[in-house]
């Protein structure tokens, strides 16, 4: 198993536990991919941020661009990131809320705070 696999399976049971029994996130998410995603539509990298910020590009924007409000993801990847040892984020969280309700997102711009925020 690639280190990868390992950060996909790790933040799919991160989500799990942030989501919990509520039904309707769960089948919410995996209607906008999140099974995708897991099941190896991540990059094939070793840096844990770039599996997180892709999951919430792919689960978390429609596909216009758009933010889709979904704050259990954003809570699982940075509670993921703290729990295998990132830590907190380098820059403010409100930046990177900022980005995602400025309209169509500029995806470039999430992965730019990802890379500050946990360099």
């Amino acid at each position: 198993m690639s280190n990868a696999d390992r950060f996909a399976k790790k933040l799919s049971g991160k989500l799990a536990e942030v989501v919990g029994n509520d039904r309707t996130t769960r089948a919410r998410l995996r209607n906008r991919g999140w099974d995708d995603y897991v099941d190896g539509g991540y990059p094939a990298v070793n840096d844990p941020a770039v599996i997180a910020c892709q999951a919430l590009i792919h689960v978390g924007l429609d596909n216009n661009g758009y933010w889709q409000d979904e704050r259990q993801l954003l809570a699982a990847i940075l509670a993921f990131l703290d729990e295998i040892g990132r830590g907190e984020p380098m820059r403010g969280v409100e930046e990177l809320a900022r980005i995602l309700m400025s309209g169509p997102v500029d995806t470039a711009s999430v992965e730019q705070w990802f890379r500050d925020a946990y360099p």
